[in-house]
């Protein structure tokens, strides 16, 4: 092998070592609770901007609690759920 070949290697090494490491923090940033959490802000204020929008009765900003802890509730079984289908999917 020439050492242009060898260079072009070494640097599609390299290359790919960089996309593992932004593939790594992608699916980290995916299970954080950082990202949880601002979900079910998000959630929050927009079900509560549109109850007001659509002039609900009642407590709009307990009421608009409800879908944005539903949310959260949910990433926990989700966790469960992954789990579960990872360990069939290294049965196969």
């Amino acid at each position: 092998m020439n050492e242009e070949k060898l260079r072009e290697l070494q640097e599609e090494i390299e290359r790919l070592g960089r996309r593992d490491k932004e593939v790594e923090l992608e699916a980290k940033w995916q299970d954080s609770w950082m990202r949880r959490v601002a979900i079910g802000v998000l959630t929050y204020v927009v079900v509560v901007l549109f109850m007001i929008a659509v002039g609900s009765q009642g407590n709009v900003f307990l009421n608009a609690a409800v879908p944005a802890i539903a949310y959260i509730l949910s990433t926990f079984s989700l966790d469960i759920i992954k789990r579960f289908w990872k360990g069939n999917k290294r049965k196969a």
